[in-house]
């Protein structure tokens, strides 16, 4: 196995545990919301329910994006990965 397989391992690898992990950290999210929802439930419906459930929610609307990056970016790496793995042969034994 040559470096470049090697690195393509490697960066597969990383790019498996960044999907896995943005995979948790949507996981994890919609438990919070769910959370949000049944804690909320029992404040009467006037506008502070709404003031509360509005600031909680984008508590954690604010780590959609990151993990959305963690998806973008470990495909990216899979594919990169992929890529090096299958294609990254050395030129002797290219026949």
């Amino acid at each position: 196995m040559n470096l470049k397989r090697i690195l393509g391992l490697i960066i597969l690898v990383i790019g498996v545990g960044l999907v896995i992990y943005g995979y948790y950290g949507k996981q994890d999210m919609a438990a919070a919301r769910a959370d949000i929802d049944s804690k909320t439930a029992i404040i009467p419906n006037n506008p502070i329910k709404g003031i509360v459930k509005g600031e909680l929610q984008s508590r954690v609307d604010q780590y959609e994006g990151p993990v959305r990056m963690l998806f973008i970016g470990g495909a990216a790496l899979i594919v990169i990965g992929g890529v090096l793995l299958i294609f990254g042969r050395s030129r002797k034994n290219a026949k």
